[in-house]
C-alpha cells in the first residue's frame, strides 16, 4: 500500500481539539464507523478524516491533506503553548516526501522533509531515533516516518487501532 496522509499526534488533547486544527471550511461529522490504519492512512475513498485517541495521544489522520501539520507558524491554534506536545508527520508516497515536525513544550524542536530522499527542510537538532533507523538507498520512507512515531509516542502501526471515521463537507 502507498501511503499518502498526513497526521497529527498530540498528547493530552481531545480528538475534538484536533479537529480545531482543520481549516474553517472543513466540517466533519462523525459516521459511527470504525476502521484500521490502512484505510485511514489511504486516500481512498476520500472526503473523510480518521480519529482516534489512545495511551494518552489523540491522532489525526488526513489522507487528502486538508490538515498540513507543517506550519509556517507553530503558534497557531495553541501547539506553541507550554506543555504542548504534538508531532505531525506526512508520507506522501506518490511523491516521495516524508517527513515531520515536533513541539515539545510549545516549542519547536525538530522539523525534517525529505523529497525524493534529499532534506528540503531541516530545522533543530535530530532526535536520536533519526540515526537509529536503516535509511534505504532510495531515502527515508514510511519505515522513518513510524519509527519516529513510535519514539515519540509509544504508538507501534501493529497495534491494529481503530479509527473513528468523520466525513468531510
Amino acid at each position: 500500500m502507498g501511503w499518502n496522509t498526513t497526521a497529527i499526534f498530540a498528547a493530552d488533547w481531545t480528538t475534538d481539539r484536533l479537529l480545531e486544527l482543520a481549516p474553517d471550511d472543513v466540517r466533519a461529522r462523525p459516521t459511527g464507523r470504525l476502521v484500521g490504519l490502512d484505510e485511514a492512512g489511504s486516500a481512498f475513498p476520500g472526503g473523510r478524516l480518521y480519529l482516534r485517541e489512545h495511551a494518552g495521544w489523540s491522532q489525526l489522520w488526513d489522507p487528502d491533506l486538508r490538515v498540513m501539520p507543517f506550519s509556517p507558524d507553530p503558534g497557531r491554534d495553541g501547539l506553541a503553548a507550554p506543555g504542548t506536545r504534538v508531532l505531525g508527520v506526512i508520507f506522501g508516497s506518490v511523491s516521495s516526501t516524508y517527513g515531520f515536525w515536533y513541539v515539545d513544550d510549545g516549542k519547536l524542536v525538530r522539523q525534517i522533509v525529505f523529497q525524493e530522499g534529499e532534506p528540503v527542510q531541516d530545522d533543530g537538532d535530530p532526535l536520536p531515533v533519526e540515526s537509529q533507523v536503516e535509511i534505504p538507498q532510495w531515502g527515508p520512507d514510511e519505515d522513518f516516518v513510524f519509527a519516529v512515531i513510535g519514539a515519540v509516542t509509544g504508538y507501534r502501526p501493529d497495534d491494529e487501532p481503530r479509527y473513528a471515521v468523520y466525513e468531510v463537507d
